[in-house]
């Protein structure tokens, strides 16, 4: 075999790497001492010239990879690469997808370049002077070191060229050839941007199509431009706070916006001040805006800014104390072309006075994505695991019905755990795996603290009956949940709580299950004693973060069973703790402050409870339980469907007569029918053996005779005659 051949650049300096070509140098031999773009496997193509070496080993070729043609590149708005180059071994090329180039070399006569720095500083002691730094860069260029290509980017890092790592170069009118830079050639700097910057962009780009936060987005990206556009000071809103859960992208989507408008990215958090001298946090604080304010375009993003200006009280340590007034001060000032985003997701944690007007006073809150949201993130994630794109559709457009309240951490955690699956059971369908991945975890904003979230499927027509009823709750909770622009374009007002009451068993914390389960939103369902603490003050606080973490799933359905144990109700001659007045006092401002349930979100609050007459009157009024519902002991008509929906799972002899044993059940509840059907099944077990192939009426002859309701004749005349609030 013939000896190899030996490609290099023109650039007058080496990586030295050393790569092994697998084909003869006979293919090689026609594209001598030509110019050529070579491909690697991280994407990029190096421009190199093809030569021979006598001194190199025969079967090794080298390159330096210096000079790279990014055409065929995706870029971001700013014409930025979405990658740069990774300084490690490359590997082996194959000859055949060697594209030989234009052998006449041109003359640049006018190109942009992007700059980038090294750091910050670096970036911003030229941005001063751009018309300087440009002559500069051009007498640097017309050396004739770079030969480049219609888009190009080049390592400059070797050459030690005043503190740049990298050059991007657009020579828009060269179409395919090669050229060189003169002293007559017009150089314009297109953007400045430090390599920290640039790195941190490069990770938000590749989250462009998955964050599917466009409304947020736009807000933040409004205020960018009016700050950059507007150089009056009394205009200018270039302080804002970003809040909400954790995970839901708030960090990612300000990195985002930094790259959209070429902004250098300065980022801080609260580990950041962790000194262990006095002033020496401050210190750092005031060098770190001294140094945005250098930069001609440039945002600080103060992540977590909670435990960097925390709320001060009576116990806060003097340490905080002094970085919140030296925050306050350095957010007075006149920060031109600066902009300061503030990122949280415990906003109630910021001290007050960072937040006021002239200071952070646009706040922006993420919310957990909607439906919408989700399937563009889920079509994003997945399609790095599901080739074919249709599946990729309606798969992401079924799991983001099945998802509320996962943020983009969540999503992204699931579509991993999937993948993982499928390399576990590589013979089950997606769409098994993925319920598998869904069981096995809940979305982090919904773990552990109060409330329960199901996502168990239960159907209506489990419960028997109800027919009014279940007509009724579909039109206040099902409806305005789904359908909110149906309810906007009639101007019907949206409840904001539904109250259920009647005599216990008759299915009211089924009813608002199965409808939670229709609707395919978040639900919590929560009782008095996981609310109530022998702690002072406790009980409260556990109902403000429930209201939050609901608000923070929105749209959502908060279920408050049994309410009367946990609010009480005022004067009458009724006995109510103090912590009884207290909490219901929290439930009311709660209430007051929720959002009816919207297409932008809000929560829908429904509550049960079979003593209504404990409910404080001030909880019944429109605006907090605007409709009360009435839900019945079962009919004869209702036991009979109730009887059939729950014996529909159990192997049922025909002679069992359904009319009889509905007649016989007369004052029974629904959990008193449910608990029927169970014990007639056990009793077919216990008399006919283990083997017994079915359930007769004989058996459930037999439980009634030893079986009592629960409800009374009286019991349900109490409930006719009630009317809420009276």
């Amino acid at each position: 075999m013939a000896g190899k051949s030996l490609i290099h650049t023109s650039i007058a300096r080496t990586h030295g790497n050393i790569q092994r070509f697998e084909q003869n140098s006979d293919e090689l031999r026609e594209h001598l001492y030509k110019f050529a773009l070579i491909p690697w496997s991280d994407g990029f193509r190096s421009v190199c010239e093809v030569t021979r070496d006598p001194f190199l080993h025969p079967d090794y070729c080298q390159c330096d990879r210096t000079v790279f043609d990014i055409s065929t590149m995706q870029t971001g708005s700013d014409g930025l690469p979405m990658k740069i180059p990774p300084h490690q071994p490359i590997s082996s090329v194959e000859i055949s997808k060697i594209k030989v180039l234009d052998q006449q070399i041109k003359t640049v006569a006018n190109a942009k370049v992007s700059v980038i720095f090294d750091s910050a500083e670096s970036a911003s002691s030229w941005r001063a002077d751009l018309p300087a730094f440009e002559n500069i860069l051009l007498s640097v260029l017309s050396m004739n070191l770079f030969y480049v290509t219609q888009h190009s980017l080049v390592d400059v890092e070797g050459l030690d060229l005043h503190n740049i790592k990298y050059l991007v170069f657009h020579c828009n009118k060269l179409n395919g050839c090669l050229a060189k830079f003169s002293k007559n050639s017009k150089i314009s700097v297109r953007n400045v941007i430090d390599i920290g910057s640039y790195s941190k962009v490069l990770s938000t780009k590749n989250y462009q199509v998955a964050l599917g936060l466009e409304a947020p987005f736009e807000k933040l990206n409004n205020l960018v431009r009016d700050c950059l556009r507007n150089g009056d000071e009394d205009r200018k809103n270039n302080k804002v706070l970003v809040s909400g859960p954790s995970g839901c992208g708030k960090t990612v989507l300000v990195e985002h916006l930094c790259q959209r408008n070429n902004l250098s990215l300065i980022q801080i958090s609260g580990g950041t001040f962790a000194e262990s001298k006095p002033g020496e946090a401050e210190q750092k604080l005031r060098s770190i805006f001294e140094t945005a304010k250098r930069l001609t375009h440039c945002a600080i993003v103060i992540d977590q800014i909670e435990a960097v200006c925390p709320k001060i009280n009576d116990t806060t340590q003097s340490h905080s104390r002094r970085l919140v007034k030296q925050m306050a001060s350095l957010l007075d000032e006149y920060l031109h072309s600066v902009f300061v985003v503030g990122v949280t997701s415990k906003p109630g944690n910021v001290d007050p006075s960072i937040i006021r007007a002239g200071r952070l006073e646009h706040e922006i809150s993420i919310g957990p994505p909607t439906e919408k949201e989700r399937e563009i993130m889920l079509k994003n994630l997945l399609s790095n695991f599901i080739k074919d794109s249709n599946s990729v559709e309606s798969f992401s457009s079924e799991a983001a019905k099945v998802t509320p309240g996962y943020v983009l951490a969540d999503l992204s955690m699931l579509a991993r755990e999937t993948a993982l699956l499928k390399t576990k059971l590589p013979h089950n369908d997606w769409h098994s795996i993925f319920k598998c991945a869904l069981a096995g975890m809940k979305p982090a904003s919904l773990r552990s603290g109060l409330g329960v979230v199901t996502t168990d499927p239960m159907s209506i027509q489990q419960i028997g009956g109800l027919t009014e009823i279940k007509k009724k709750l579909k039109i206040l909770i099902e409806w305005p949940l789904v359908h909110p622009e149906a309810f906007e374009r009639m101007g019907i007002p949206r409840p904001k709580g539904v109250l259920l009451y009647g005599p216990p068993g008759c299915a009211k914390t089924s009813l608002v299950k199965s409808i939670a389960t229709m609707t395919g939103k978040s639900f919590f369902a929560v009782s008095a004693a996981e609310l109530y603490s022998s702690l002072v003050g406790e009980s409260e606080k556990s109902v403000v973060a429930l209201f939050r973490k609901a608000r923070s799933a929105a749209p959502a359905i908060l279920f408050i069973d049994e309410i009367d144990a946990l609010v009480g109700h005022r004067g009458g001659g009724q006995i109510q703790t103090g912590v009884q007045e207290r909490v219901l006092a929290t439930v009311l401002v709660e209430m007051d402050g929720l959002i009816a349930p919207s297409s932008e979100g809000g929560v829908l609050i429904v509550a049960s409870t079979n003593r209504p007459d404990l409910v404080d009157a001030a909880l019944l009024r429109p605006g907090r339980f605007d409709q009360i519902i009435h839900v019945p002991a079962p009919d004869f008509e209702s036991r009979k469907s109730i009887l059939v929906a729950k014996s529909s799972c159990m192997a049922v002899s025909p002679d069992v007569d359904w009319n009889a044993i509905a007649r016989k059940t007369e004052l029974f509840s629904g959990a008193d029918l449910q608990n029927l059907c169970q014990e007639a099944a056990l009793h077919a077990l216990t008399i006919d053996g283990m083997e017994v192939e079915e359930v007769q009426y004989k058996h459930f002859e037999f439980v009634l005779q030893n079986m009592k309701p629960s409800l009374s004749s009286k019991c349900l005349d109490w409930f006719t005659k009630y009317k809420p609030g009276h």
